[in-house]
């Protein structure tokens, strides 16, 4: 009998989960033997809920939101980069505006169906990646992210998208923000050093348009930016878009949701296990993980390989 942690976002899916309690209860019951919900309060507040229920003993720990809602619970797994000890299992149920995540994770939106798999289905050992930068204070910060992270302007997509209503969704709220952001985003000039998958020592310089950094697959609302990636490889599938004619960057967007941006010329598509990020230009470059913009270059990003238990739907 597992005993589950649910991690409940009520100003998930632009707050229309706080109207699903109810809702949410009575599925956990129909499905889970031993559960309890918890709803977060304020930003941060589902990492330290996670870090309770961990300590507490629970054997899942289920974030219910979006992706933002993942993240903060992925991040009560660590304590600066490390993982907790816990056999605690992590599970995401989708109740958000941006539930890319899940579709790696396999995991349904029927609230029965998904709670039958925290109840009963498979964990994998599943890597998360440590990502160390410049928080808004001015201060080193950390943070875990387990689905896609982005720098450029993929930070100000984030921004852009998580100041709107989101009420038409995640895909139309982020192609918003995409579009709106490439009409005006000046690109960034940055230094990178990357391990490359066979250990190798890589680096790239030049004017930055984006990176994307995926450990799962989808982002932005159905963006195919991790096409191929495996959660347990130790390895993150990387984007880099330089600087590029508007009307070639243009051309690049639909690619990013059909999983081929290297078929636009300019950019690449590589694979590795540490990128080291540094802006050597005058204006901040925003970093985005998992959906959320918590700083911004200087950076490093860092694969923890096979560091927490992960429940998987079947694959479709």
């Amino acid at each position: 009998m597992r005993r589950v942690c649910l991690i409940v976002n009520p100003r998930s899916a632009a707050g229309s989960t706080s109207r699903r309690f109810a809702e949410i209860a009575d599925a956990a019951d129909r499905q889970l033997e031993a559960w309890d919900m918890r709803k977060t309060e304020r930003a941060g507040h589902a990492t330290e809920l996670a870090r309770q229920a961990i300590d507490e003993g629970f054997d899942a720990v289920v974030a219910v939101g979006g992706d933002g809602t993942a993240n903060e619970v992925i991040n009560g797994f660590f304590e600066d980069g490390v993982p907790v000890e816990t056999e605690a299992h992590f599970a995401v149920v989708p109740a958000g505006t941006g539930c890319d995540l899940v579709k790696t994770l396999h995991m349904p939106r029927d609230l029965d169906k998904a709670f039958a798999l925290v109840h009963e289905g498979d964990a994998r050992a599943t890597d998360v990646v440590c990502a160390r930068f410049i928080g808004p204070d001015g201060e080193p910060a950390a943070r875990m992210g387990i689905n896609v992270i982005g720098f450029g302007m993929e930070g100000e997509v984030v921004a852009r998208a998580n100041a709107s209503s989101k009420r038409f969704g995640g895909t139309l709220t982020f192609l918003g923000a995409t579009v709106s952001s490439l009409l005006a985003y000046t690109p960034a000039p940055v230094e990178l050093v990357w391990t490359d998958a066979d250990g190798a020592e890589q680096s790239w310089s030049g004017e930055l348009v984006n990176m994307f950094l995926a450990n799962a697959e989808y982002a932005g609302g159905g963006m195919w930016l991790g096409k191929g990636a495996q959660l347990d490889d130790g390895l993150m599938e990387v984007t880099l878009i330089p600087k590029l004619p508007l009307r070639r960057l243009s051309r690049s967007l639909p690619h990013l949701y059909s999983g081929h941006p290297e078929r636009v010329r300019g950019i690449q598509r590589f694979r590795a296990s540490r990128v080291a990020a540094v802006s050597t230009g005058s204006h901040p470059v925003l970093i985005d993980i998992d959906g959320e913009q918590p700083g911004r270059l200087d950076a490093s990003f860092e694969v923890v390989p096979r560091s927490v238990g992960v429940i998987f739907g079947p694959p479709a």
